[in-house]
């Protein structure tokens, strides 16, 4: 156990305490199958202020942290041993340590939170009269910058963000359109500091604290609710479509002998919700049929067959046709294996394709090149090169006006750069295509579309969603789920309409000021130790 914190595993009651607490918080405050109830995801922050706060010394408070951080993954992260067992065939034993490595990296921000906590408490003490209003403003925004930089370094992985709890509560999300989502993690994180120090201070500075608390829980979804009501009137005509849920098994995916089942069943699929559409009077013919991340598990430039099928297909039916599948790259020198997204026109040509550019590590691609069997069995064969073709896709509509749909594949959706970077480009609606047939029925699935309905308030973007498993939906640009297939591991089809939009958001217009000033404070919180060394 060396690599943890401390060589000797002593935790006080308090600590251990506190650590269930944050976890419990996690586990139902973020989006699971059991119960989700938003805001017991404060609890997190709430513990480790208060962890933080009564810590002898810096070094411990960086301990306590880390326990705590390292009980919040296990409890919000633990769907990530069911790839290693269930596809690799790792047994449980050997699975879940490695997971547990992870969960130690991850850990490191929490405690990095909480020894900055504690410093600007020291600094506090120092520089005002209460103990509590300056830690609590300036640690809660801090608490966002860690946030900001758990999804820049080495690649980022921002899962575990406090602002997606509230995701499916639009009017406690509209924020995120002028801060963005770390900007929202860091205004709850200061209601919950303040609730916290409410309960460590007395007299006048806990009536301070609770009132800030207070005030920011009301704050918040006030201005959703505002905003929501300020929706205008819809100019742009909707985008019709279908999208296709095939639930086809991740570990017979890639067998070639499936592969015309696979197409067959997605075929079949398609031309059931198209006869459904045609056979009802209140439902708009469809432009386009969306398919899941890989959903043709063969290369469609060399399968001539199975191309000339789907080609057809988009012929038949007159319309878009996009689909996910892998893609070779080759060259002079050597062979890149794309993740890609096609769109073949209703003339059935290929009328362009996104590559998707950021790759899950261990789940995409080995690391440094390290050749590990048993993450082959995980990665399947398919070991990706990032992509560089990121321009939106070009839909040409009936009245010959172009639609832009920019593209996330999968995990890029729990990334708020490549949303934004998709409508610089232009994009009027967002497309997330993923698989998802990896976690069993966990709390991940729910947990990406939280991202993702985060990504369409943030750009003020509607998003189409398919997926292999689930979970398949609709969102549109305040974040509010418009169509749903329910049910995770069931096949079907959900036909609706997503709305396009020009309009930008405060947020998109001033990033990455936002992050880069929250990033600022949480470094601020590490290098202000000097001071914060005075006896609090």
């Amino acid at each position: 156990m060396a690599f943890l914190p401390s060589g000797k595993i002593h935790l006080a009651p308090e600590t251990l305490l506190l650590a269930g607490l944050g976890a419990t918080g996690i586990f139902f405050g973020l989006p699971n199958t059991l119960l989700h109830v938003p805001l017991l995801s404060l609890l997190f922050p709430f513990s480790l202020y208060m962890l933080a706060a009564t810590a002898p010394g810096g070094k411990q408070a960086f301990k306590r942290g880390w326990w705590l951080g390292f009980c919040g993954n296990i409890a919000g992260l633990y769907w990530l041993v069911f790839p290693l067992h269930d596809v690799a065939g790792i047994p449980l034993v050997l699975a879940i340590p490695f997971v547990a490595l992870l969960f130690v990296y991850l850990s490191l921000f929490t405690a990095l939170a909480s020894l900055g906590l504690y410093n600007l408490r020291g600094l506090a003490a120092a520089v005002c009269k209460g103990r509590a209003c300056f830690a609590v403003l300036l640690g809660g925004l801090a608490y966002g910058g860690f946030e900001v930089f758990c999804s820049w370094l080495f690649t980022g992985f921002p899962w575990l963000t406090l602002s997606t709890a509230f995701a499916f509560q639009p009017a406690w999300t509209q924020v995120a359109s002028l801060v963005g989502t770390y900007g929202l993690s860091a205004f709850y994180a200061v209601a919950a500091f303040a609730a916290a120090a409410a309960c460590l201070e007395s007299g006048k500075p806990r009536l301070v604290a609770a009132a800030v608390a207070l005030g920011i829980l009301l704050a918040l979804p006030g201005y959703g609710m505002f905003r929501l009501t300020q929706v205008p009137e819809q100019k742009e005509q909707p985008l019709s479509l279908i999208m296709v849920q095939g639930n086809i098994d991740q570990n017979l995916k890639w067998d070639p002998a499936f592969q015309k089942a696979t197409l067959d069943h997605y075929l079949a699929l398609s031309k059931e919700a198209l006869s459904a559409c045609a056979s009802s009077p209140s439902c708009p013919k469809p432009e386009l049929i969306l398919w899941p991340e890989t959903a043709m598990p063969f290369y469609f430039q060399q399968h001539h067959e199975h191309a000339a099928t789907l080609r057809r297909f988009a012929t038949d039916n007159s319309i878009y046709l996009a689909f996910g599948a892998p893609a070779l790259l080759r060259d002079a020198h050597n062979t890149s294996l794309l993740n890609r997204l096609y769109m073949l026109s209703p003339s059935g040509v290929t009328a362009g394709f996104y590559d998707k550019e950021h790759l899950v590590p261990f789940g995409e691609y080995t690391p440094f090149a390290a050749n590990i069997p048993f993450l082959s069995d995980v990665l399947q064969g398919m070991n990706f090169t990032p992509g560089m073709h990121n321009k939106p896709l070009r839909l040409r509509r009936q009245d010959n006006s172009d639609l832009l749909m920019g593209t996330l594949i999968c995990y890029e959706a729990i990334f708020p750069a490549l949303a934004q970077e998709r409508v610089e480009q232009g994009a009027e609606i967002l497309i997330n295509i993923s698989n998802d047939g990896w976690f069993r029925k966990s709390s991940a699935p729910l947990q990406h579309l939280a991202h993702a309905v985060l990504r369409c308030v943030e750009q003020s973007r509607s998003l189409a969603r398919a997926t292999n498993t689930g979970i398949t939906a609709a969102v549109d640009p305040y974040g509010r789920l418009t169509a749903r297939l329910d049910g995770l591991f069931i096949d079907g089809a959900l036909t609706t309409t997503v709305e396009p939009c020009r309009k930008t958001t405060l947020y998109h217009r001033i990033r990455p000021v936002p992050e880069v000033l929250l990033a600022v404070l949480a470094l601020f919180s590490l290098v202000c130790y000097r001071v914060s060394r005075r006896k609090v």
